[in-house]
């Protein structure tokens, strides 16, 4: 039991703030001996635990709190003038750290020295120190989680107080800390003051003894049913039988219309594409080059390049093919499943963020693996859209060509009908719709965040957002027809403005139930052509599903076509 002096005055201290540190015990040690070294089994336990020597006080002070985790504190008592206190510090109170720092603190930082955090240089414990008080103190995490990081501060003491202590370890880790104290460098001890020392009590929790007997198989006493973690090794092991377990099984049902993620991503895969995995803190200045909107801050971000959540998934991808490129890499094809945030948060609207899943991909460098029988050939935009209309037909969606499938919903690839993207070039992307809602976009990087990036060739960049293609409408039979089907070719003279997709949808608007498909199949420009306008070739089936067509119903409706063209300035070839 240690012995304490009780010539040797305490070192009283007041606390402003009892919600902050509930309680506050310090020690006084007077004598203590000036030449004094740390034993070579203490600084060897310290180096093993990463840490260093500096004084036998301050050494002492570390190694019970990895022995206890109950930071301590040493204060040189010859530079301590009347009472301490525990308190909030005034704004902008200035003061100087043990690491030679001059911190400017805030309202919401407690003081005693930094409370919880740091020591004071002025106060702290040197080689010729002979009178020196411990402090022991319990820090309600809330006083203290987020200051070092907002002073630019990383610390032992911190990192415990901010995940909470045991509040009853201060007085035991002081009087250890103490009995070291005096066996390695002598001195007196005074009497153990505290303040405040009112510690909310933890509440009792019951024990359901017969759900404990069912996990554990056997009767158990009351009277040692104290835990139910600690009643199989106070029994003994070899007490319990085995009881016989159930483990009922079911199998879980998914629908026939739902496109799972894994299906998406086996997809991709299929196609070429490694899967990513990204994180969801990026850079505010990132950001910005994506979204006009600002986006969601963190409170307390890891670092000043993971401070906001991410309302794309290509900065992430984007960073990964620079990491790629970096590495002699040219050839990247990726793609990732992952969440998006935008809105706003605040105290006043909780519910200002939307959570979007998406599917994002990148493509760039050659469009074939390096090989013999085909010369190298960069990708380029139709490459990445071919893939999005190969992975929208496999989730059972439907091109705007494909007529015959219109009880699928139908993909319609348009381009921006405003600005278009920030990160997109203006003049090579697309806005993918599905049924006349826009659900994602694909196109070349803009240069100038190609270049922000430090990005070489031409890069691509798709997003979809998941919940457009998370159900797919199931298949319906039909039978085919025992009737021939008819082809009739137009070659049509089109505006270059008029984009393919608007000249299938002139055709196929009020189509007769007889028209089973229309596509194109050739494009000419060049001599013969006037300018502003190309050729283009395309191709009419017709059938009916109870009788052969004739070449009068044929010419009629070709008629009709005609005469919607003309009113869109299309003419047919001659």
């Amino acid at each position: 039991m240690l012995v304490t002096d009780s010539s040797v005055a305490p070192q009283k201290a007041q606390i402003q703030s009892l919600a902050d540190c509930p309680i506050y015990l310090t020690q006084v040690i007077e004598g203590i001996a000036v030449g004094r070294r740390t034993p070579l089994w203490l600084s060897e336990r310290l180096r093993r635990a990463g840490m260093g020597t500096i004084d036998p006080i301050v050494d002492v002070c570390n190694y019970v709190m990895l022995e206890l985790g109950q930071p301590l504190h040493a204060f040189d008592r010859a530079e301590l003038q009347g009472e301490l206190q525990v308190r909030r510090a005034t704004a902008q109170e200035p003061l100087l750290a043990l690491n030679k720092q001059t911190l400017s603190l805030d309202a919401e930082c407690l003081v005693m020295a930094l409370a919880g955090i740091m020591g004071g240089e002025p106060s702290s414990v040197e080689r010729f120190s002979v009178d020196v008080f411990l402090e022991a103190a319990f820090f309600a995490p809330a006083a203290i989680a987020g200051r070092a990081r907002r002073l630019g501060l990383t610390t032992d003491a911190a990192f415990r107080f901010e995940r909470g202590v045991d509040p009853n370890l201060p007085a035991r880790a002081l009087a250890r800390a103490t009995e070291l104290i005096l066996s390695i460098c002598g001195g007196a001890a005074g009497v153990v003051a505290v303040a405040g020392g009112v510690i909310a009590q933890r509440p009792a929790i019951e024990l359901d003894m017969a759900w404990a007997e069912r996990r554990l198989g056997l009767a158990i006493e009351p009277a040692l049913a104290e835990k139910l973690e600690e009643l199989a090794r106070l029994i003994g092991y070899d007490a319990f039988r085995s009881p016989m377990g159930r483990a009922p099984l079911t199998i879980g049902t998914r629908p026939e219309t739902e496109n799972s993620t894994a299906q998406l991503a086996d997809f991709m895969v299929k196609r070429g594409y490694f899967e990513a995995i990204t994180y969801s803190f990026i850079d505010p200045e990132i950001a910005s080059l994506f979204d006009e909107a600002p986006a969601i801050a963190l409170a307390n971000p890891i670092s000043s390049e993971m401070a906001v959540m991410r309302q794309s998934l290509w900065p992430g991808l984007l960073s990964a093919v620079k990491y790629n490129q970096s590495r002699q890499q040219t050839r990247v094809r990726l793609f990732e499943l992952g969440r998006i945030f935008t809105g706003s948060l605040n105290a006043q609207n909780l519910d200002g963020v939307q959570e979007t899943d998406q599917l994002a991909a990148v493509i760039c460098g050659s469009r074939l693996p390096e090989q013999w029988a085909e010369k190298p050939m960069a990708v380029d935009f139709f490459d990445l859209k071919g893939d999005c209309e190969a992975l929208l037909q496999a989730m059972g969606l439907a091109l705007t060509a494909q007529g015959a499938a219109y009880e699928r919903p139908v993909v319609t690839f348009r381009a921006p009908t405003q600005a278009g993207h920030k990160a997109l070039h203006p003049g090579q992307s697309a806005d993918i719709e599905i049924e006349g809602h826009l659900c994602g976009r694909l196109g070349a990087l803009h240069p100038a965040v190609a270049e922000r990036f430090d990005l070489t060739g031409a890069i691509f960049l798709l997003e979809l957002n998941l919940d457009a293609v998370k159900n797919r409408r199931l298949p319906a039979n039909r039978s085919r027809s025992r009737f021939p089907h008819i082809r009739r070719d137009l070659a049509l003279l089109k505006p270059v403005a008029l984009t393919a997709a608007e000249l299938l949808a002139i055709i196929e608007a009020d189509r007769p139930a007889c028209l089973q498909s229309v596509a194109i199949f050739d494009r000419y420009t060049g001599a013969g052509i006037e300018p502003g306008f190309e050729s283009v070739a395309v191709k009419l089936i017709f059938q009916e599903s109870e009788r052969t067509l004739t070449d009068d119903e044929i010419v009629g409706i070709i008629s009709n076509i005609r005469a919607k063209l003309a009113q869109h300035h299309i003419q047919l070839r001659t």
